[in-house]
């Protein structure tokens, strides 16, 4: 079986210097132009960019811009090409399709830690002090390891394009069809092992990639993130319902306020609508009302000390008692305000020790 790479490694915009090693892994050298390649794009884009005032020459310059684009990104496939094969030649191509196989997993579960982590503490105004850290517990949840293990069983999917930089992946894994298996066996070290101080190296990387208000933001860890990002995702439905109900109540709301107001739903649900600026269909009222209900017993019963936030890396942040069991208002209120029966709803409460005048007092409250 050849050695060589299908199909055949073009040498477009590539400078190859031949050495003497006859080893199939140091054949060839080569300085790439990739730094080139990348700058014409950038300056044709700025150039077309330019020209808004200018339609004729705008016009001609586009047509060159796609010319340059096509030539361009061919070139740049092909260096993925012959940056594979040297790679395949190094260590093996198993090797190769397994971690280019890995990269659109990870990279999906790195596009969920930022919004749904990273995010979420940046949304409390602070940012988590080991970010890869985080992601690394993330990827360790059985439930997370699950899904990706599913993703991982299905090759990337993707329609190729001549206006693409690298290949797809269906492409990039039949040119490697015809090199030998490895003969080594399989190290499932994680790549961080190659580096002698990964842990600071891959902190620094990502202090590095954040950008806009996260860099100004305190960095904490994420036990000290937890109760903060908890009472700020409530905070918004817990302060609109904490108004509202002071508002009808004509005075300072607390639990035991709250769920009276849930004997009149209807009105307390078209009082916070109102109060939003929206006119809605009476299920969407009921919708909206049980959120901000379920947010304001949250903040309130974390305020009063008797329930606490948790990080969830296998889901969503939970809500626990000093057992460590989960607690979910959302049904209680739901069924109070569909059937008019709080009595549910105060068991459940009593059941976890949240007394009645507890409150949030005002937005404030949900800050600590």
């Amino acid at each position: 079986m050849s050695n060589s790479f299908l199909p055949p490694p073009s040498r477009t915009g590539t400078r190859w210097i031949e050495t003497s090693s006859t080893s199939p892994a140091a054949r060839y050298c080569w300085i790439t132009s990739a730094p080139l390649t990348y700058r014409g794009r950038v300056q044709v884009e700025r150039t077309v960019a330019g020209l808004h005032n200018h339609p004729i020459l705008r016009r001609v310059f586009h047509g060159y811009a796609l010319l340059f684009l096509l030539v361009s990104q061919k070139v740049s496939r092909d260096q993925e090409y012959e940056a594979d094969a040297a790679a395949a030649r190094l260590t093996s191509a198993d090797a190769l399709v397994s971690a280019l196989r890995e990269l659109p997993v990870l990279d999906a579960a790195w596009d969920h830690y930022l919004a749904g982590y990273v995010g979420w503490a940046a949304n409390a105004g602070v940012r988590p002090r080991a970010v890869v850290g985080g992601f690394q517990r993330m990827l360790a949840d059985d439930a997370r390891a699950e899904t990706l293990s599913q993703l991982r069983e299905e090759d990337p999917q993707e329609k190729p394009s001549r206006f693409d930089s690298h290949p797809t992946f269906a492409q990039r894994k039949a040119a490697l069809a015809d090199f030998r298996p490895s003969q080594h066996p399989a190290d499932h070290r994680p790549a961080t092992a190659l580096l002698a101080n990964a842990d600071d190296v891959m902190e620094r990387a990502t202090e590095a990639m954040l950008s806009g208000n996260l860099t100004s933001m305190p960095a904490l860890p994420w036990e000290e993130i937890t109760p903060l990002a908890g009472q700020a995702m409530v905070r918004p439905g817990a302060t609109q319902a904490h108004q509202v109900a002071t508002s009808l109540l004509g005075r300072e709301a607390t639990i035991d306020g709250v769920i009276a107001l849930l004997d009149d739903s209807t009105r307390f649900a078209s009082a916070l609508t109102e109060s939003l600026g929206e006119t809605v269909e009476a299920d969407t009222a009921a919708a909206l009302l049980t959120m901000a209900v379920d947010a304001y017993l949250a903040a309130a019963a974390v305020t009063s000390g008797r329930l606490s936030w948790q990080l969830n890396w296998g889901g969503d942040v939970q809500l626990i008692d000093y057992a460590g069991s989960v607690v979910d208002f959302g049904p209680a209120v739901r069924a109070a305000i569909e059937n008019s029966d709080v009595a549910a709803l105060r068991t459940q409460l009593g059941k976890v020790g949240v007394p009645g005048d507890a409150g949030i007092e005002s937005s404030h409250a949900l800050v600590g």
